[in-house]
């Protein structure tokens, strides 16, 4: 039988990594990848990325539709969702 490993996580490791400015340059990367793929500014949709408090905080990002014609494309052609998925 094999024996049983025990995992001890490094809490303040991964705080450091999930706040560092590397994570935050790949949040930004695959916000704007989401909104060039959703059609960017020109279709009405913006994007921001932020430092959220998720217990500790780190980085996060979002792409939202900012104009009633980007609304109505997410809501019929589901514009923004196929941009999230690629």
């Amino acid at each position: 039988m094999a024996k049983r490993v025990r995992i001890e996580f490094n809490t303040e490791g991964f705080r450091e990594l999930l706040q560092s400015n590397e994570v935050k340059g790949l949040v930004e990367e695959h916000t704007n990848a989401i909104l060039d793929r959703a059609g960017g500014d020109e279709a009405g949709f913006s994007a921001s990325v932020w430092e959220a408090g998720y217990g500790g905080g780190r980085w996060a990002g979002t792409v939202r539709t900012a104009s009633y014609d980007a609304a109505r494309a997410e809501a019929t052609d589901k514009t923004l969702t196929k941009a999230v998925t690629g």
